[in-house]
């Protein structure tokens, strides 16, 4: 296991959500939120940062995207388009992420510039993405998530205690690539459930966390005709302190990471484990830590190099993002 860092953003006060992708001409970039103090805000934007030695080193993080009355925020970045797409959301601080914005955009240069963000087909939007996955029948699938409005429709007429505004996951599938797009799923629990993450694991049968914004315990939900109905949200038995959760195939074995922590806190995202899972995800076994049991690290995304049989890891603390790059052999793959 060779760890390295990506970029510490102590100068940009903070920076998030970390995603690595590989570029046309064999470099890495890995993406972040930057800008203001926090997130949700205006200021927010999307820098990159770029690898040419597959991970040992970065360059200086560089503005791809903004906006200059929104915040702007990179959900994903796939190649399964044919050329990288990249998953831009907008939104206004004001009302959190109510009138979230989804868009798309593309680079030709890998990765220095993008093209102008435009819709995507059929009025998908309103929701934030995760990883793009092909499914067994070739179908496209987003796992997604968005917020609701239940009370306070006016945010300028009620104080934040008095806002419902739950989340929700489901996904959305493409059977044309991506010309034509349907939303399923309405799973939530609480205050909400959101950042869901999911795998096939067989032909149809689609495995998906969610992270709980009510108990340190991750949601399970399940679906048998590849994305169409889901199962009611149950408590899925594994903890987590209100961060994201990530689950990932490599050939047909399922991994998950997480932070095995039920310290429902901020403080509490720590014990950033790989596991995997030999029987359908109904349990977990521990592969190695990525980090330090008590180091604060948490947010993974990862890229799955076939060709060089290598698994890249992007970790972030909120200031200082790091990659963890593992060897197939080194986790028994």
């Amino acid at each position: 296991m060779e760890r390295t860092l990506i970029c510490d953003y102590n100068n940009n006060t903070f920076a998030r959500d970390p995603v690595i992708a590989r570029m046309r001409d064999g470099s890495l970039i890995c993406t972040a939120l930057t800008g203001d103090v926090t997130e949700p805000r205006n200021g927010n934007y999307v820098v990159m940062c770029k690898s040419y030695d597959d991970g040992k080193t970065w360059t200086s993080p560089k503005k791809i995207m903004d906006h200059k009355t929104r915040g702007v925020y990179c959900a994903e970045i796939t190649n399964v388009t044919g050329k990288p797409m990249m998953c831009v959301c907008t939104y206004a601080e004001e009302n959190v992420y109510r009138e979230l914005q989804l868009f798309k955009s593309f680079t030709e240069d890998n990765g220095e510039t993008w093209s102008e963000p435009v819709s995507f087909e059929c009025g998908f939007n309103g929701v934030i993405p995760g990883v793009l996955t092909v499914l067994s029948d070739g179908s496209w699938f987003f796992p997604i998530t968005w917020m609701a409005t239940r009370k306070a429709f006016d945010w300028n007429d009620s104080d934040e205690s008095a806002r419902d505004w739950p989340y929700y996951s489901g996904c959305a599938v493409s059977t044309d690539k991506g010309r034509t797009w349907q939303r399923y799923g309405n799973l939530t629990h609480g205050k909400g459930l959101t950042e869901p993450t999911a795998v096939e694991l067989e032909n149809g049968h689609i495995f998906m966390l969610m992270r709980s914004l009510t108990i340190p315990e991750l949601f399970v939900s399940e679906s048998y005709d590849y994305g169409r109905t889901w199962s009611e949200p149950q408590k899925s038995g594994i903890m987590n302190p209100n961060t994201k959760p990530l689950l990932f195939k490599i050939y047909d074995n399922v991994f998950f990471i997480n932070n095995y922590n039920d310290e429902f806190s901020w403080l509490g995202r720590t014990h950033l484990e790989l596991r995997r899972s030999y029987d359908g995800c109904k349990t977990f076994e521990k592969v190695l830590d990525l980090a330090k049991p008590e180091e604060f690290f948490f947010y993974p995304y990862v890229y799955v190099d076939y060709e060089k049989k290598k698994l890249f890891i992007a970790i972030e603390n909120s200031i200082r993002h790091e990659l963890v790059t593992l060897l197939f052999d080194e986790i028994g793959i």
